[in-house]
């Protein structure tokens, strides 16, 4: 009897675990048919390729009807693959999902969606970024129908409650304006939320970056357009430079204030912003580093003539290009000088580079008295660092040279062409090299030497 009874016993629970198995493996089968996704074939892609190419050239208000069309053959296709007579609702969602991510994922313009952020937008974004007014008051409904504390991702739940909501129609609709900003921008008020929200954290992530890699840190003066203007302001990222993990800005927050550093930064900002965006709209693009230079005529030698910068000062009719008297009068004493130092090289450059501080270490050792008395050497600086008044008495002293008619009013007595060639005797004064007319048509130079060796000053 005893063994009778264990018999019966396994061999229903063998009966159980046979149908636990047949249930699960039916389950599975369920889930994968209905969830899985569809992977599309290689007949699939020659249809969705076909429509692609229709779907990049096409305006963004029929691009709907070509997902659906292609939607449609695909699954045509499928239900004659497959020998059905119809193919039934969950497959044709798959299709369709696979279809349209496939045709939107190859006709976007990576390169450039790549260039203006890292992140995608979907229809759900797109969404959110034109509602957000109503996932705020619907975030705020649903917290109160959860009284106690604040429920965490509120606004994620108000987004998918109204999302869901949406037509098909409707999200096709979303997710073709999420095409066109994902290849060509959000346009002028997404740019705007987007760098609300993206500068403090991107900011972080790279100056954080560079002081564990290089032990660099920074105070960094920022501004970006918004509704209401310009917005400028400041980020400080020393905190960790002292022990008691305090940032600069916070022990020097007095300080900075009566400093005007940030006024001074709002006030640059929001006069040149309006410069900058007529540039990037005309594609005028500027060179890091690159100074302005001035204007000048020159005479018969190439050498540059100085205008009439105490009259010009004066009367206040500065060139359109130039801001303020300081920039004229240091941009006016850089031309002229590195004019007359291209000259006293051996090629005559229209953009030399001048070495000024090993001119300023020693400055007769290039220079003349005559051309740079006693009084002013002490005057003589990178131009970018001439105060207005000294500035002033140096192009003076020279415009009075050349009022008075003096054949060289100011010359480099030396050159030289980098700080680790040797200083050597200038080149002698030459007329300016013309413009061949054809091909192979030469210059000719004059070798007449300096003028005004014995001239007094």
């Amino acid at each position: 009897m005893v063994a009778t009874s264990v018999t019966k016993s396994s061999s229903a629970a063998q009966k159980k675990s046979k149908r636990d198995g047949r249930a699960k493996a039916k389950w599975s089968a369920d889930w994968r048919k209905h969830y899985s996704k569809y992977h599309l074939t290689n007949s699939d892609l020659k249809i969705c390729n076909d429509v692609r190419q229709e779907f990049k050239a096409a305006p963004i208000p029929q691009r709907p009807k070509l997902l659906s069309k292609a939607v449609a053959n695909v699954v045509e296709d499928y239900r004659e693959r497959k020998g059905l007579e119809e193919v039934d609702a969950f497959m044709q969602e798959r299709i369709d999902k696979a279809v349209r991510k496939w045709i939107r994922e190859k006709s976007r313009s990576r390169v450039r969606a790549a260039k203006i952020g890292t992140k995608s937008y979907s229809a759900r974004r797109v969404f959110y970024q034109q509602n957000k007014e109503k996932v705020k008051e619907r975030a705020a409904k649903l917290q109160k129908e959860r009284p106690g504390a604040f429920t965490v991702g509120i606004g994620a739940q108000a987004l998918t409650e109204l999302f869901g909501r949406l037509s098909k129609a409707e999200v096709d609709r979303l997710q073709t304006i999420a095409n066109e900003w994902n290849a060509m921008g959000p346009g002028e008020q997404g740019n705007e939320d987007a760098a609300i929200k993206a500068i403090p954290k991107r900011s972080l992530a790279f100056f954080e970056d560079c002081r564990k890699q290089y032990g660099a840190v920074f105070f960094v003066c920022y501004a970006h357009k918004t509704s209401k203007g310009v917005q400028a302001g400041i980020m400080d990222y020393t905190k960790n430079m002292a022990g008691d993990g305090r940032s600069f800005s916070a022990k020097m927050k007095t300080e900075i204030a009566e400093s005007g550093i940030q006024d001074l930064w709002e006030e640059y900002v929001n006069s040149n912003w309006g410069i900058m965006e007529a540039e990037q709209e005309a594609g005028v693009t500027r060179r890091m580093g690159r100074k302005k230079s001035a204007d000048l005529d020159v005479n018969e030698w190439g050498e540059p003539i100085l205008p009439e910068v105490d009259q010009i000062v004066k009367s206040g009719r500065l060139p359109p290009e130039i801001q303020g008297v300081r920039e004229y009068l240091q941009t006016t004493l850089r031309t002229f000088l590195s004019m007359h130092w291209g000259l006293a090289g051996p090629v005559t450059s229209k953009d030399p580079i001048v070495p000024w501080t090993t001119i300023i270490e020693d400055p007769w050792e290039y220079i003349r008295p005559k051309y740079l008395p006693d009084d002013l050497v002490g005057l003589l600086k990178e131009p970018s660092k001439v105060p207005i008044g000294d500035c002033m008495q140096l192009l003076t002293f020279w415009l009075d040279r050349q009022r008075r008619g003096k054949d060289v009013v100011f010359e480099f007595s030396h050159w030289r062409q980098s700080q680790w060639k040797a200083r050597v005797q200038r080149e002698p004064r030459r007329a300016p090299p013309q413009i061949p007319k054809k091909p192979g048509f030469t210059a000719t130079q004059s070798s007449e030497g300096s003028g005004d060796e014995s001239d007094g000053i």
